[in-house]
């Protein structure tokens, strides 16, 4: 696979994970692209999520990452932790097991 099929498979999972924290913005971005205009934040944000994941399936891209095992996934996690850095923009900075989290729930 490619770097673009591992970030689309990873895409929703990892906005699910941010959670609360992005529903603000998903919300607006739901509304925005006309995929959710009533509901709570947090029902056009998960909107938004499942319309990503329709148009991943819809283009052929990859909806989840091949399985890659679990000493893999700790070495993957302990990695992009370790890259964490508050200053980026991102809504949360996780830890190794936040990033395990996401990895199996895309699949790996």
């Amino acid at each position: 696979r490619d770097f673009g099929d591992v970030c689309s498979a990873l895409l929703p999972a990892v906005l699910e994970k941010y959670g609360k924290r992005a529903a603000e913005r998903l919300a607006s971005l739901a509304e925005a692209c006309g995929v959710a205009d009533t509901g709570t934040k947090a029902e056009k944000a998960a909107a938004f999520i499942d319309r990503l994941r329709q148009l991943e399936f819809r283009i052929g891209l990859p909806e989840t990452l091949e399985p890659i095992g679990r000493d893999a996934v700790a070495e993957i996690a302990d990695i992009a932790a370790a890259e964490a850095n508050p200053r980026y923009a991102c809504p949360v900075v996780w830890t190794a097991a936040d990033c395990a989290d996401v990895l199996r729930a895309a699949g790996a």
